[in-house]
């Protein structure tokens, strides 16, 4: 299909089958898979890299290739958009924030998970599974970034975000010569 006409940011989604003509049954043979396929203007061509195999085709008993001839065709379904599209704006200067959440006495955290005090723009939390948490439970301290979703903006579904979480943790020993530390 032509697509210079077409408008700016323009997308069709088909099912297509593409046949092969069995010249001895007098019957097309369907090749295909049956799953939807998006052309747009970055994708404008499908298709089936290995279609047949060359021995079948050529073999005059299978049908296909008949005193030097062969018949192809397709057939394509254009149908409804399936699945909602998503679209990524980037901000150009987006927030930064940083927030710091000191644990104290980590041995007397007796509860399954902290979280912290809300920060940022959007009220982010740090949540804190200082036994772990699902897989993990057990064998290793969890630590996540939450956000709300009251806290998503009206028309925005979905917020892409970059975000580091670094643990810290301080203690204060003396060592002495022997390679021991002193209590």
């Amino acid at each position: 299909m032509e697509t210079s006409s077409l408008p700016a940011g323009w997308e069709v989604n088909v099912i297509f089958n593409f046949l092969i003509y069995n010249q001895l049954e007098d019957k097309y043979d369907s090749l295909q898979d049956g799953r939807v396929r998006r052309y747009h203007a970055m994708k404008t061509k499908w298709g089936i890299t290995k279609c047949i195999d060359m021995k079948s085709f050529h073999h005059p008993p299978k049908g296909y290739l008949i005193d030097d001839t062969c018949v192809f065709g397709a057939e394509v379904f254009v149908v409804d958009c399936v699945s909602k599209g998503e679209c990524l704006s980037m901000i150009k200067k987006p927030a930064t924030c940083y927030h710091l959440w000191k644990i104290n006495i980590f041995s007397n955290l007796l509860k399954e998970s902290y979280e912290s005090i809300p920060f940022g723009d959007y009220n982010w939390k740090i949540l804190f599974f200082p036994n772990g948490n699902a897989e993990a439970e057990g064998n290793s301290i969890s630590i996540f970034l939450s956000l709300p979703k009251s806290s998503i903006p009206d028309g925005t579904s979905k917020l892409f975000v970059k975000f580091i979480l670094h643990i810290e943790f301080t203690s204060e020993r003396l060592f002495a010569a022997s390679g021991r530390d002193c209590p």
